[in-house]
This record gives C-alpha cells, sequence and structure tokens, in this order.
C-alpha cells in the first residue's frame, strides 16, 4: 500500500526525551479517493501537538493506476482494514512510532474503516469515527445518486450479497470492540444518519466499554461551522490525551 508519514514538528517531542512518539492512522474517506500530499490543518495540529500522522493510501485508492484501484471491488471492509494494521505494524517495527499508542481516525468511509478495525484487531489503542459507515445497508439505501451502484462493486449486488452487507456492518461487530471509541456526528447527516452513530454507542454502552458521542444540531455529512470544527478537534485531542495517558499507566 502506499501512504504519507508526517512526523511531529513539536520542538519538545524527541526520541531521546519522550520515547517514540503516539501515531495516528487516517484512512482516506474515499473509498476509491487517496489522501492528498499537501497543507492539511488537521495534519499540522495533530503533529504541533506531538503527534505523528500516516495517511493511508489503501489498495482501492486512485492515482495509482487501475490494477491497484479495483483491489478493492468486492473487498470494501477488508483490504483496507488489513492495510491500516500494516501501515500501523511497519512504522512501529521502524522504530518510528510506539506501537502502544497508535489510534485510528476517519471520516464517513473513513470511520467505517476505523470502526471495522477497532472490531477486527487489537492494533489499535482507540478510535475516532467522523460520521462514518456503521451499517453499510442503511448507508446503501441513502447514498447519493451518482453513487447508487458503489456499495455493489466495491461489496457485492443487492439483495444477493445481503449477508456480507450485514457482515462487514460494524454495528454489528460491536461486540469485538474493546478499546475506547470517540464518535462524532452532524445530527441532520442525510447520507450517514445519525441513527447508525446511536446504534454503535448504544451497543458499546452495553458492554461498558468507553464511548464518547459528540453530537452537532444543523450539521450533516461532514461539519462546516468553524466554531463546531474547532470543537470537534480539540475533543479529538483530549480523547487521545486521555486515553493514552490511562494506557501508559497500565503498562508500568
Amino acid at each position: 500500500m502506499y501512504g504519507a508519514y508526517y512526523p511531529p514538528t513539536h520542538h519538545t517531542v524527541t526520541r531521546s526525551r519522550v520515547g517514540r512518539p503516539p501515531l495516528i492512522v487516517q484512512p482516506h474517506p474515499g473509498p476509491t479517493s487517496n489522501a492528498r500530499i499537501r497543507l492539511d490543518l488537521r495534519t499540522q495540529f495533530f503533529t504541533s501537538r506531538g503527534f505523528a500522522v500516516v495517511d493511508v493510501d489503501y489498495r482501492g485508492s486512485t492515482g495509482y493506476g487501475r490494477s491497484y484501484r479495483t483491489q478493492l471491488d468486492g473487498r470494501w471492509g477488508v483490504l483496507e482494514v488489513a492495510d491500516c494494521v500494516d501501515v500501523a505494524t511497519f512504522l512501529a517495527d521502524r522504530g518510528d512510532v510506539d506501537p502502544a499508542r497508535t489510534v485510528i481516525s476517519g471520516a464517513s468511509a473513513g470511520g467505517f474503516t476505523a470502526l471495522r478495525a477497532l472490531a477486527a484487531s487489537n492494533r489499535f489503542a482507540a478510535g475516532v469515527s467522523w460520521f462514518g459507515i456503521a451499517d453499510l445497508a442503511m448507508f446503501r439505501a441513502r447514498v447519493p445518486r451518482f453513487q447508487r451502484y458503489h456499495p455493489d462493486r466495491l461489496i457485492g449486488p443487492w439483495p444477493v450479497a445481503a449477508r456480507t452487507y450485514r457482515e462487514r456492518s460494524p454495528v454489528h461487530h460491536a461486540d469485538r470492540i474493546t478499546s475506547p471509541v470517540l464518535v462524532i456526528q452532524g445530527l441532520d447527516d442525510d447520507i450517514v444518519t445519525s441513527e447508525q452513530a446511536n446504534a454503535v454507542v448504544a451497543a458499546l454502552r452495553g458492554r461498558d466499554v468507553p464511548v464518547t458521542a459528540l453530537t452537532f444540531p444543523g450539521e450533516g455529512h461532514g461539519l462546516r461551522r468553524s466554531s463546531n470544527l474547532s470543537r470537534a478537534i480539540e475533543a479529538e485531542l483530549a480523547f487521545y490525551r486521555a486515553v493514552l495517558h490511562r494506557s501508559a499507566r497500565s503498562d508500568k
């Protein structure tokens, strides 16, 4: 797979003083899109606060040729999850990041990948879903018109592949998630509805898994108001600091 790695830039973060930094793995919101190498204020926000960040162009991403893009066909929810786990393992094995303080965060389809990764692997200490897809069948029913047949290619034709849609939906595997989760959701989202976020939160709370829900009235599929964006990203930072602090203490 491909990716762009951004080491922390905070002046106090050096290996000799604080050890290897925490890592945020970011699957792009595609799923057949890519992580653009450009100034990204979100990435800069976290690297300037001591985090390493990696944007993952998992199999199925555009920009690397047709054969690479079509690898995700029929395997969405499987291959990109494996690629996110592999890139985290690679950076840890290379000595760049702390494997015990690795988290995953994504929006929309990236949020789906984050939730799937938490259910399928113990690699991540925590995860954040920004209006992430939790129920693929529900998402398929509301997918924008220009993407109407996208799920058929990435998962399988409906209703023949209904079982696969269920098997790959994070909401139906919340019992496998043990790491803390932060869910960020616009209440007026008509693509990934708040019903999906509520179902994930309820399932995790029912098992006493630490989960925080941050909702925004008047926001849709993506936060638009600067005040809400600021509140959400500050909440994400506070979430990581709390979770990783507990993790560091438990390792002692």
